[in-house]
């Protein structure tokens, strides 16, 4: 038996801000110019979420699903991204 191959992906789904949620202070990703204000930027990561799990085969295993969410919240929370990620894992032959 081999053992099955997956690929994480991260879905960067930005979730409005609800009552009570105080989202981290961001700070500066790099140098440019955002053409996009973050409601846009919320709404491409929706759409791209969207196109993503009608493509690809989502693995539903929950054990498998907790541990690569607690691994990836644990680097979105050091990254300062200042917004919310969903992370799913993804079944790939890559």
């Amino acid at each position: 038996m081999t053992p099955i191959k997956c690929l994480a992906l991260v879905l960067c789904v930005l979730i409005p801000e609800s009552p009570g949620y105080a989202a981290p202070p961001c700070r500066p990703v790099g140098k440019g110019i955002n053409f996009y204000s973050r409601a846009r930027e919320i709404e491409l990561g929706k759409e791209l979420a969207r196109d993503v799990e009608r493509e690809a085969r989502i693995i539903e295993d929950p054990v498998v699903s907790e541990y690569v969410n607690r691994i990836g919240q644990n680097l979105v929370n050091q990254s300062g991204a200042g917004y919310v990620f969903v992370i799913k894992v993804v079944r790939s032959e890559e």
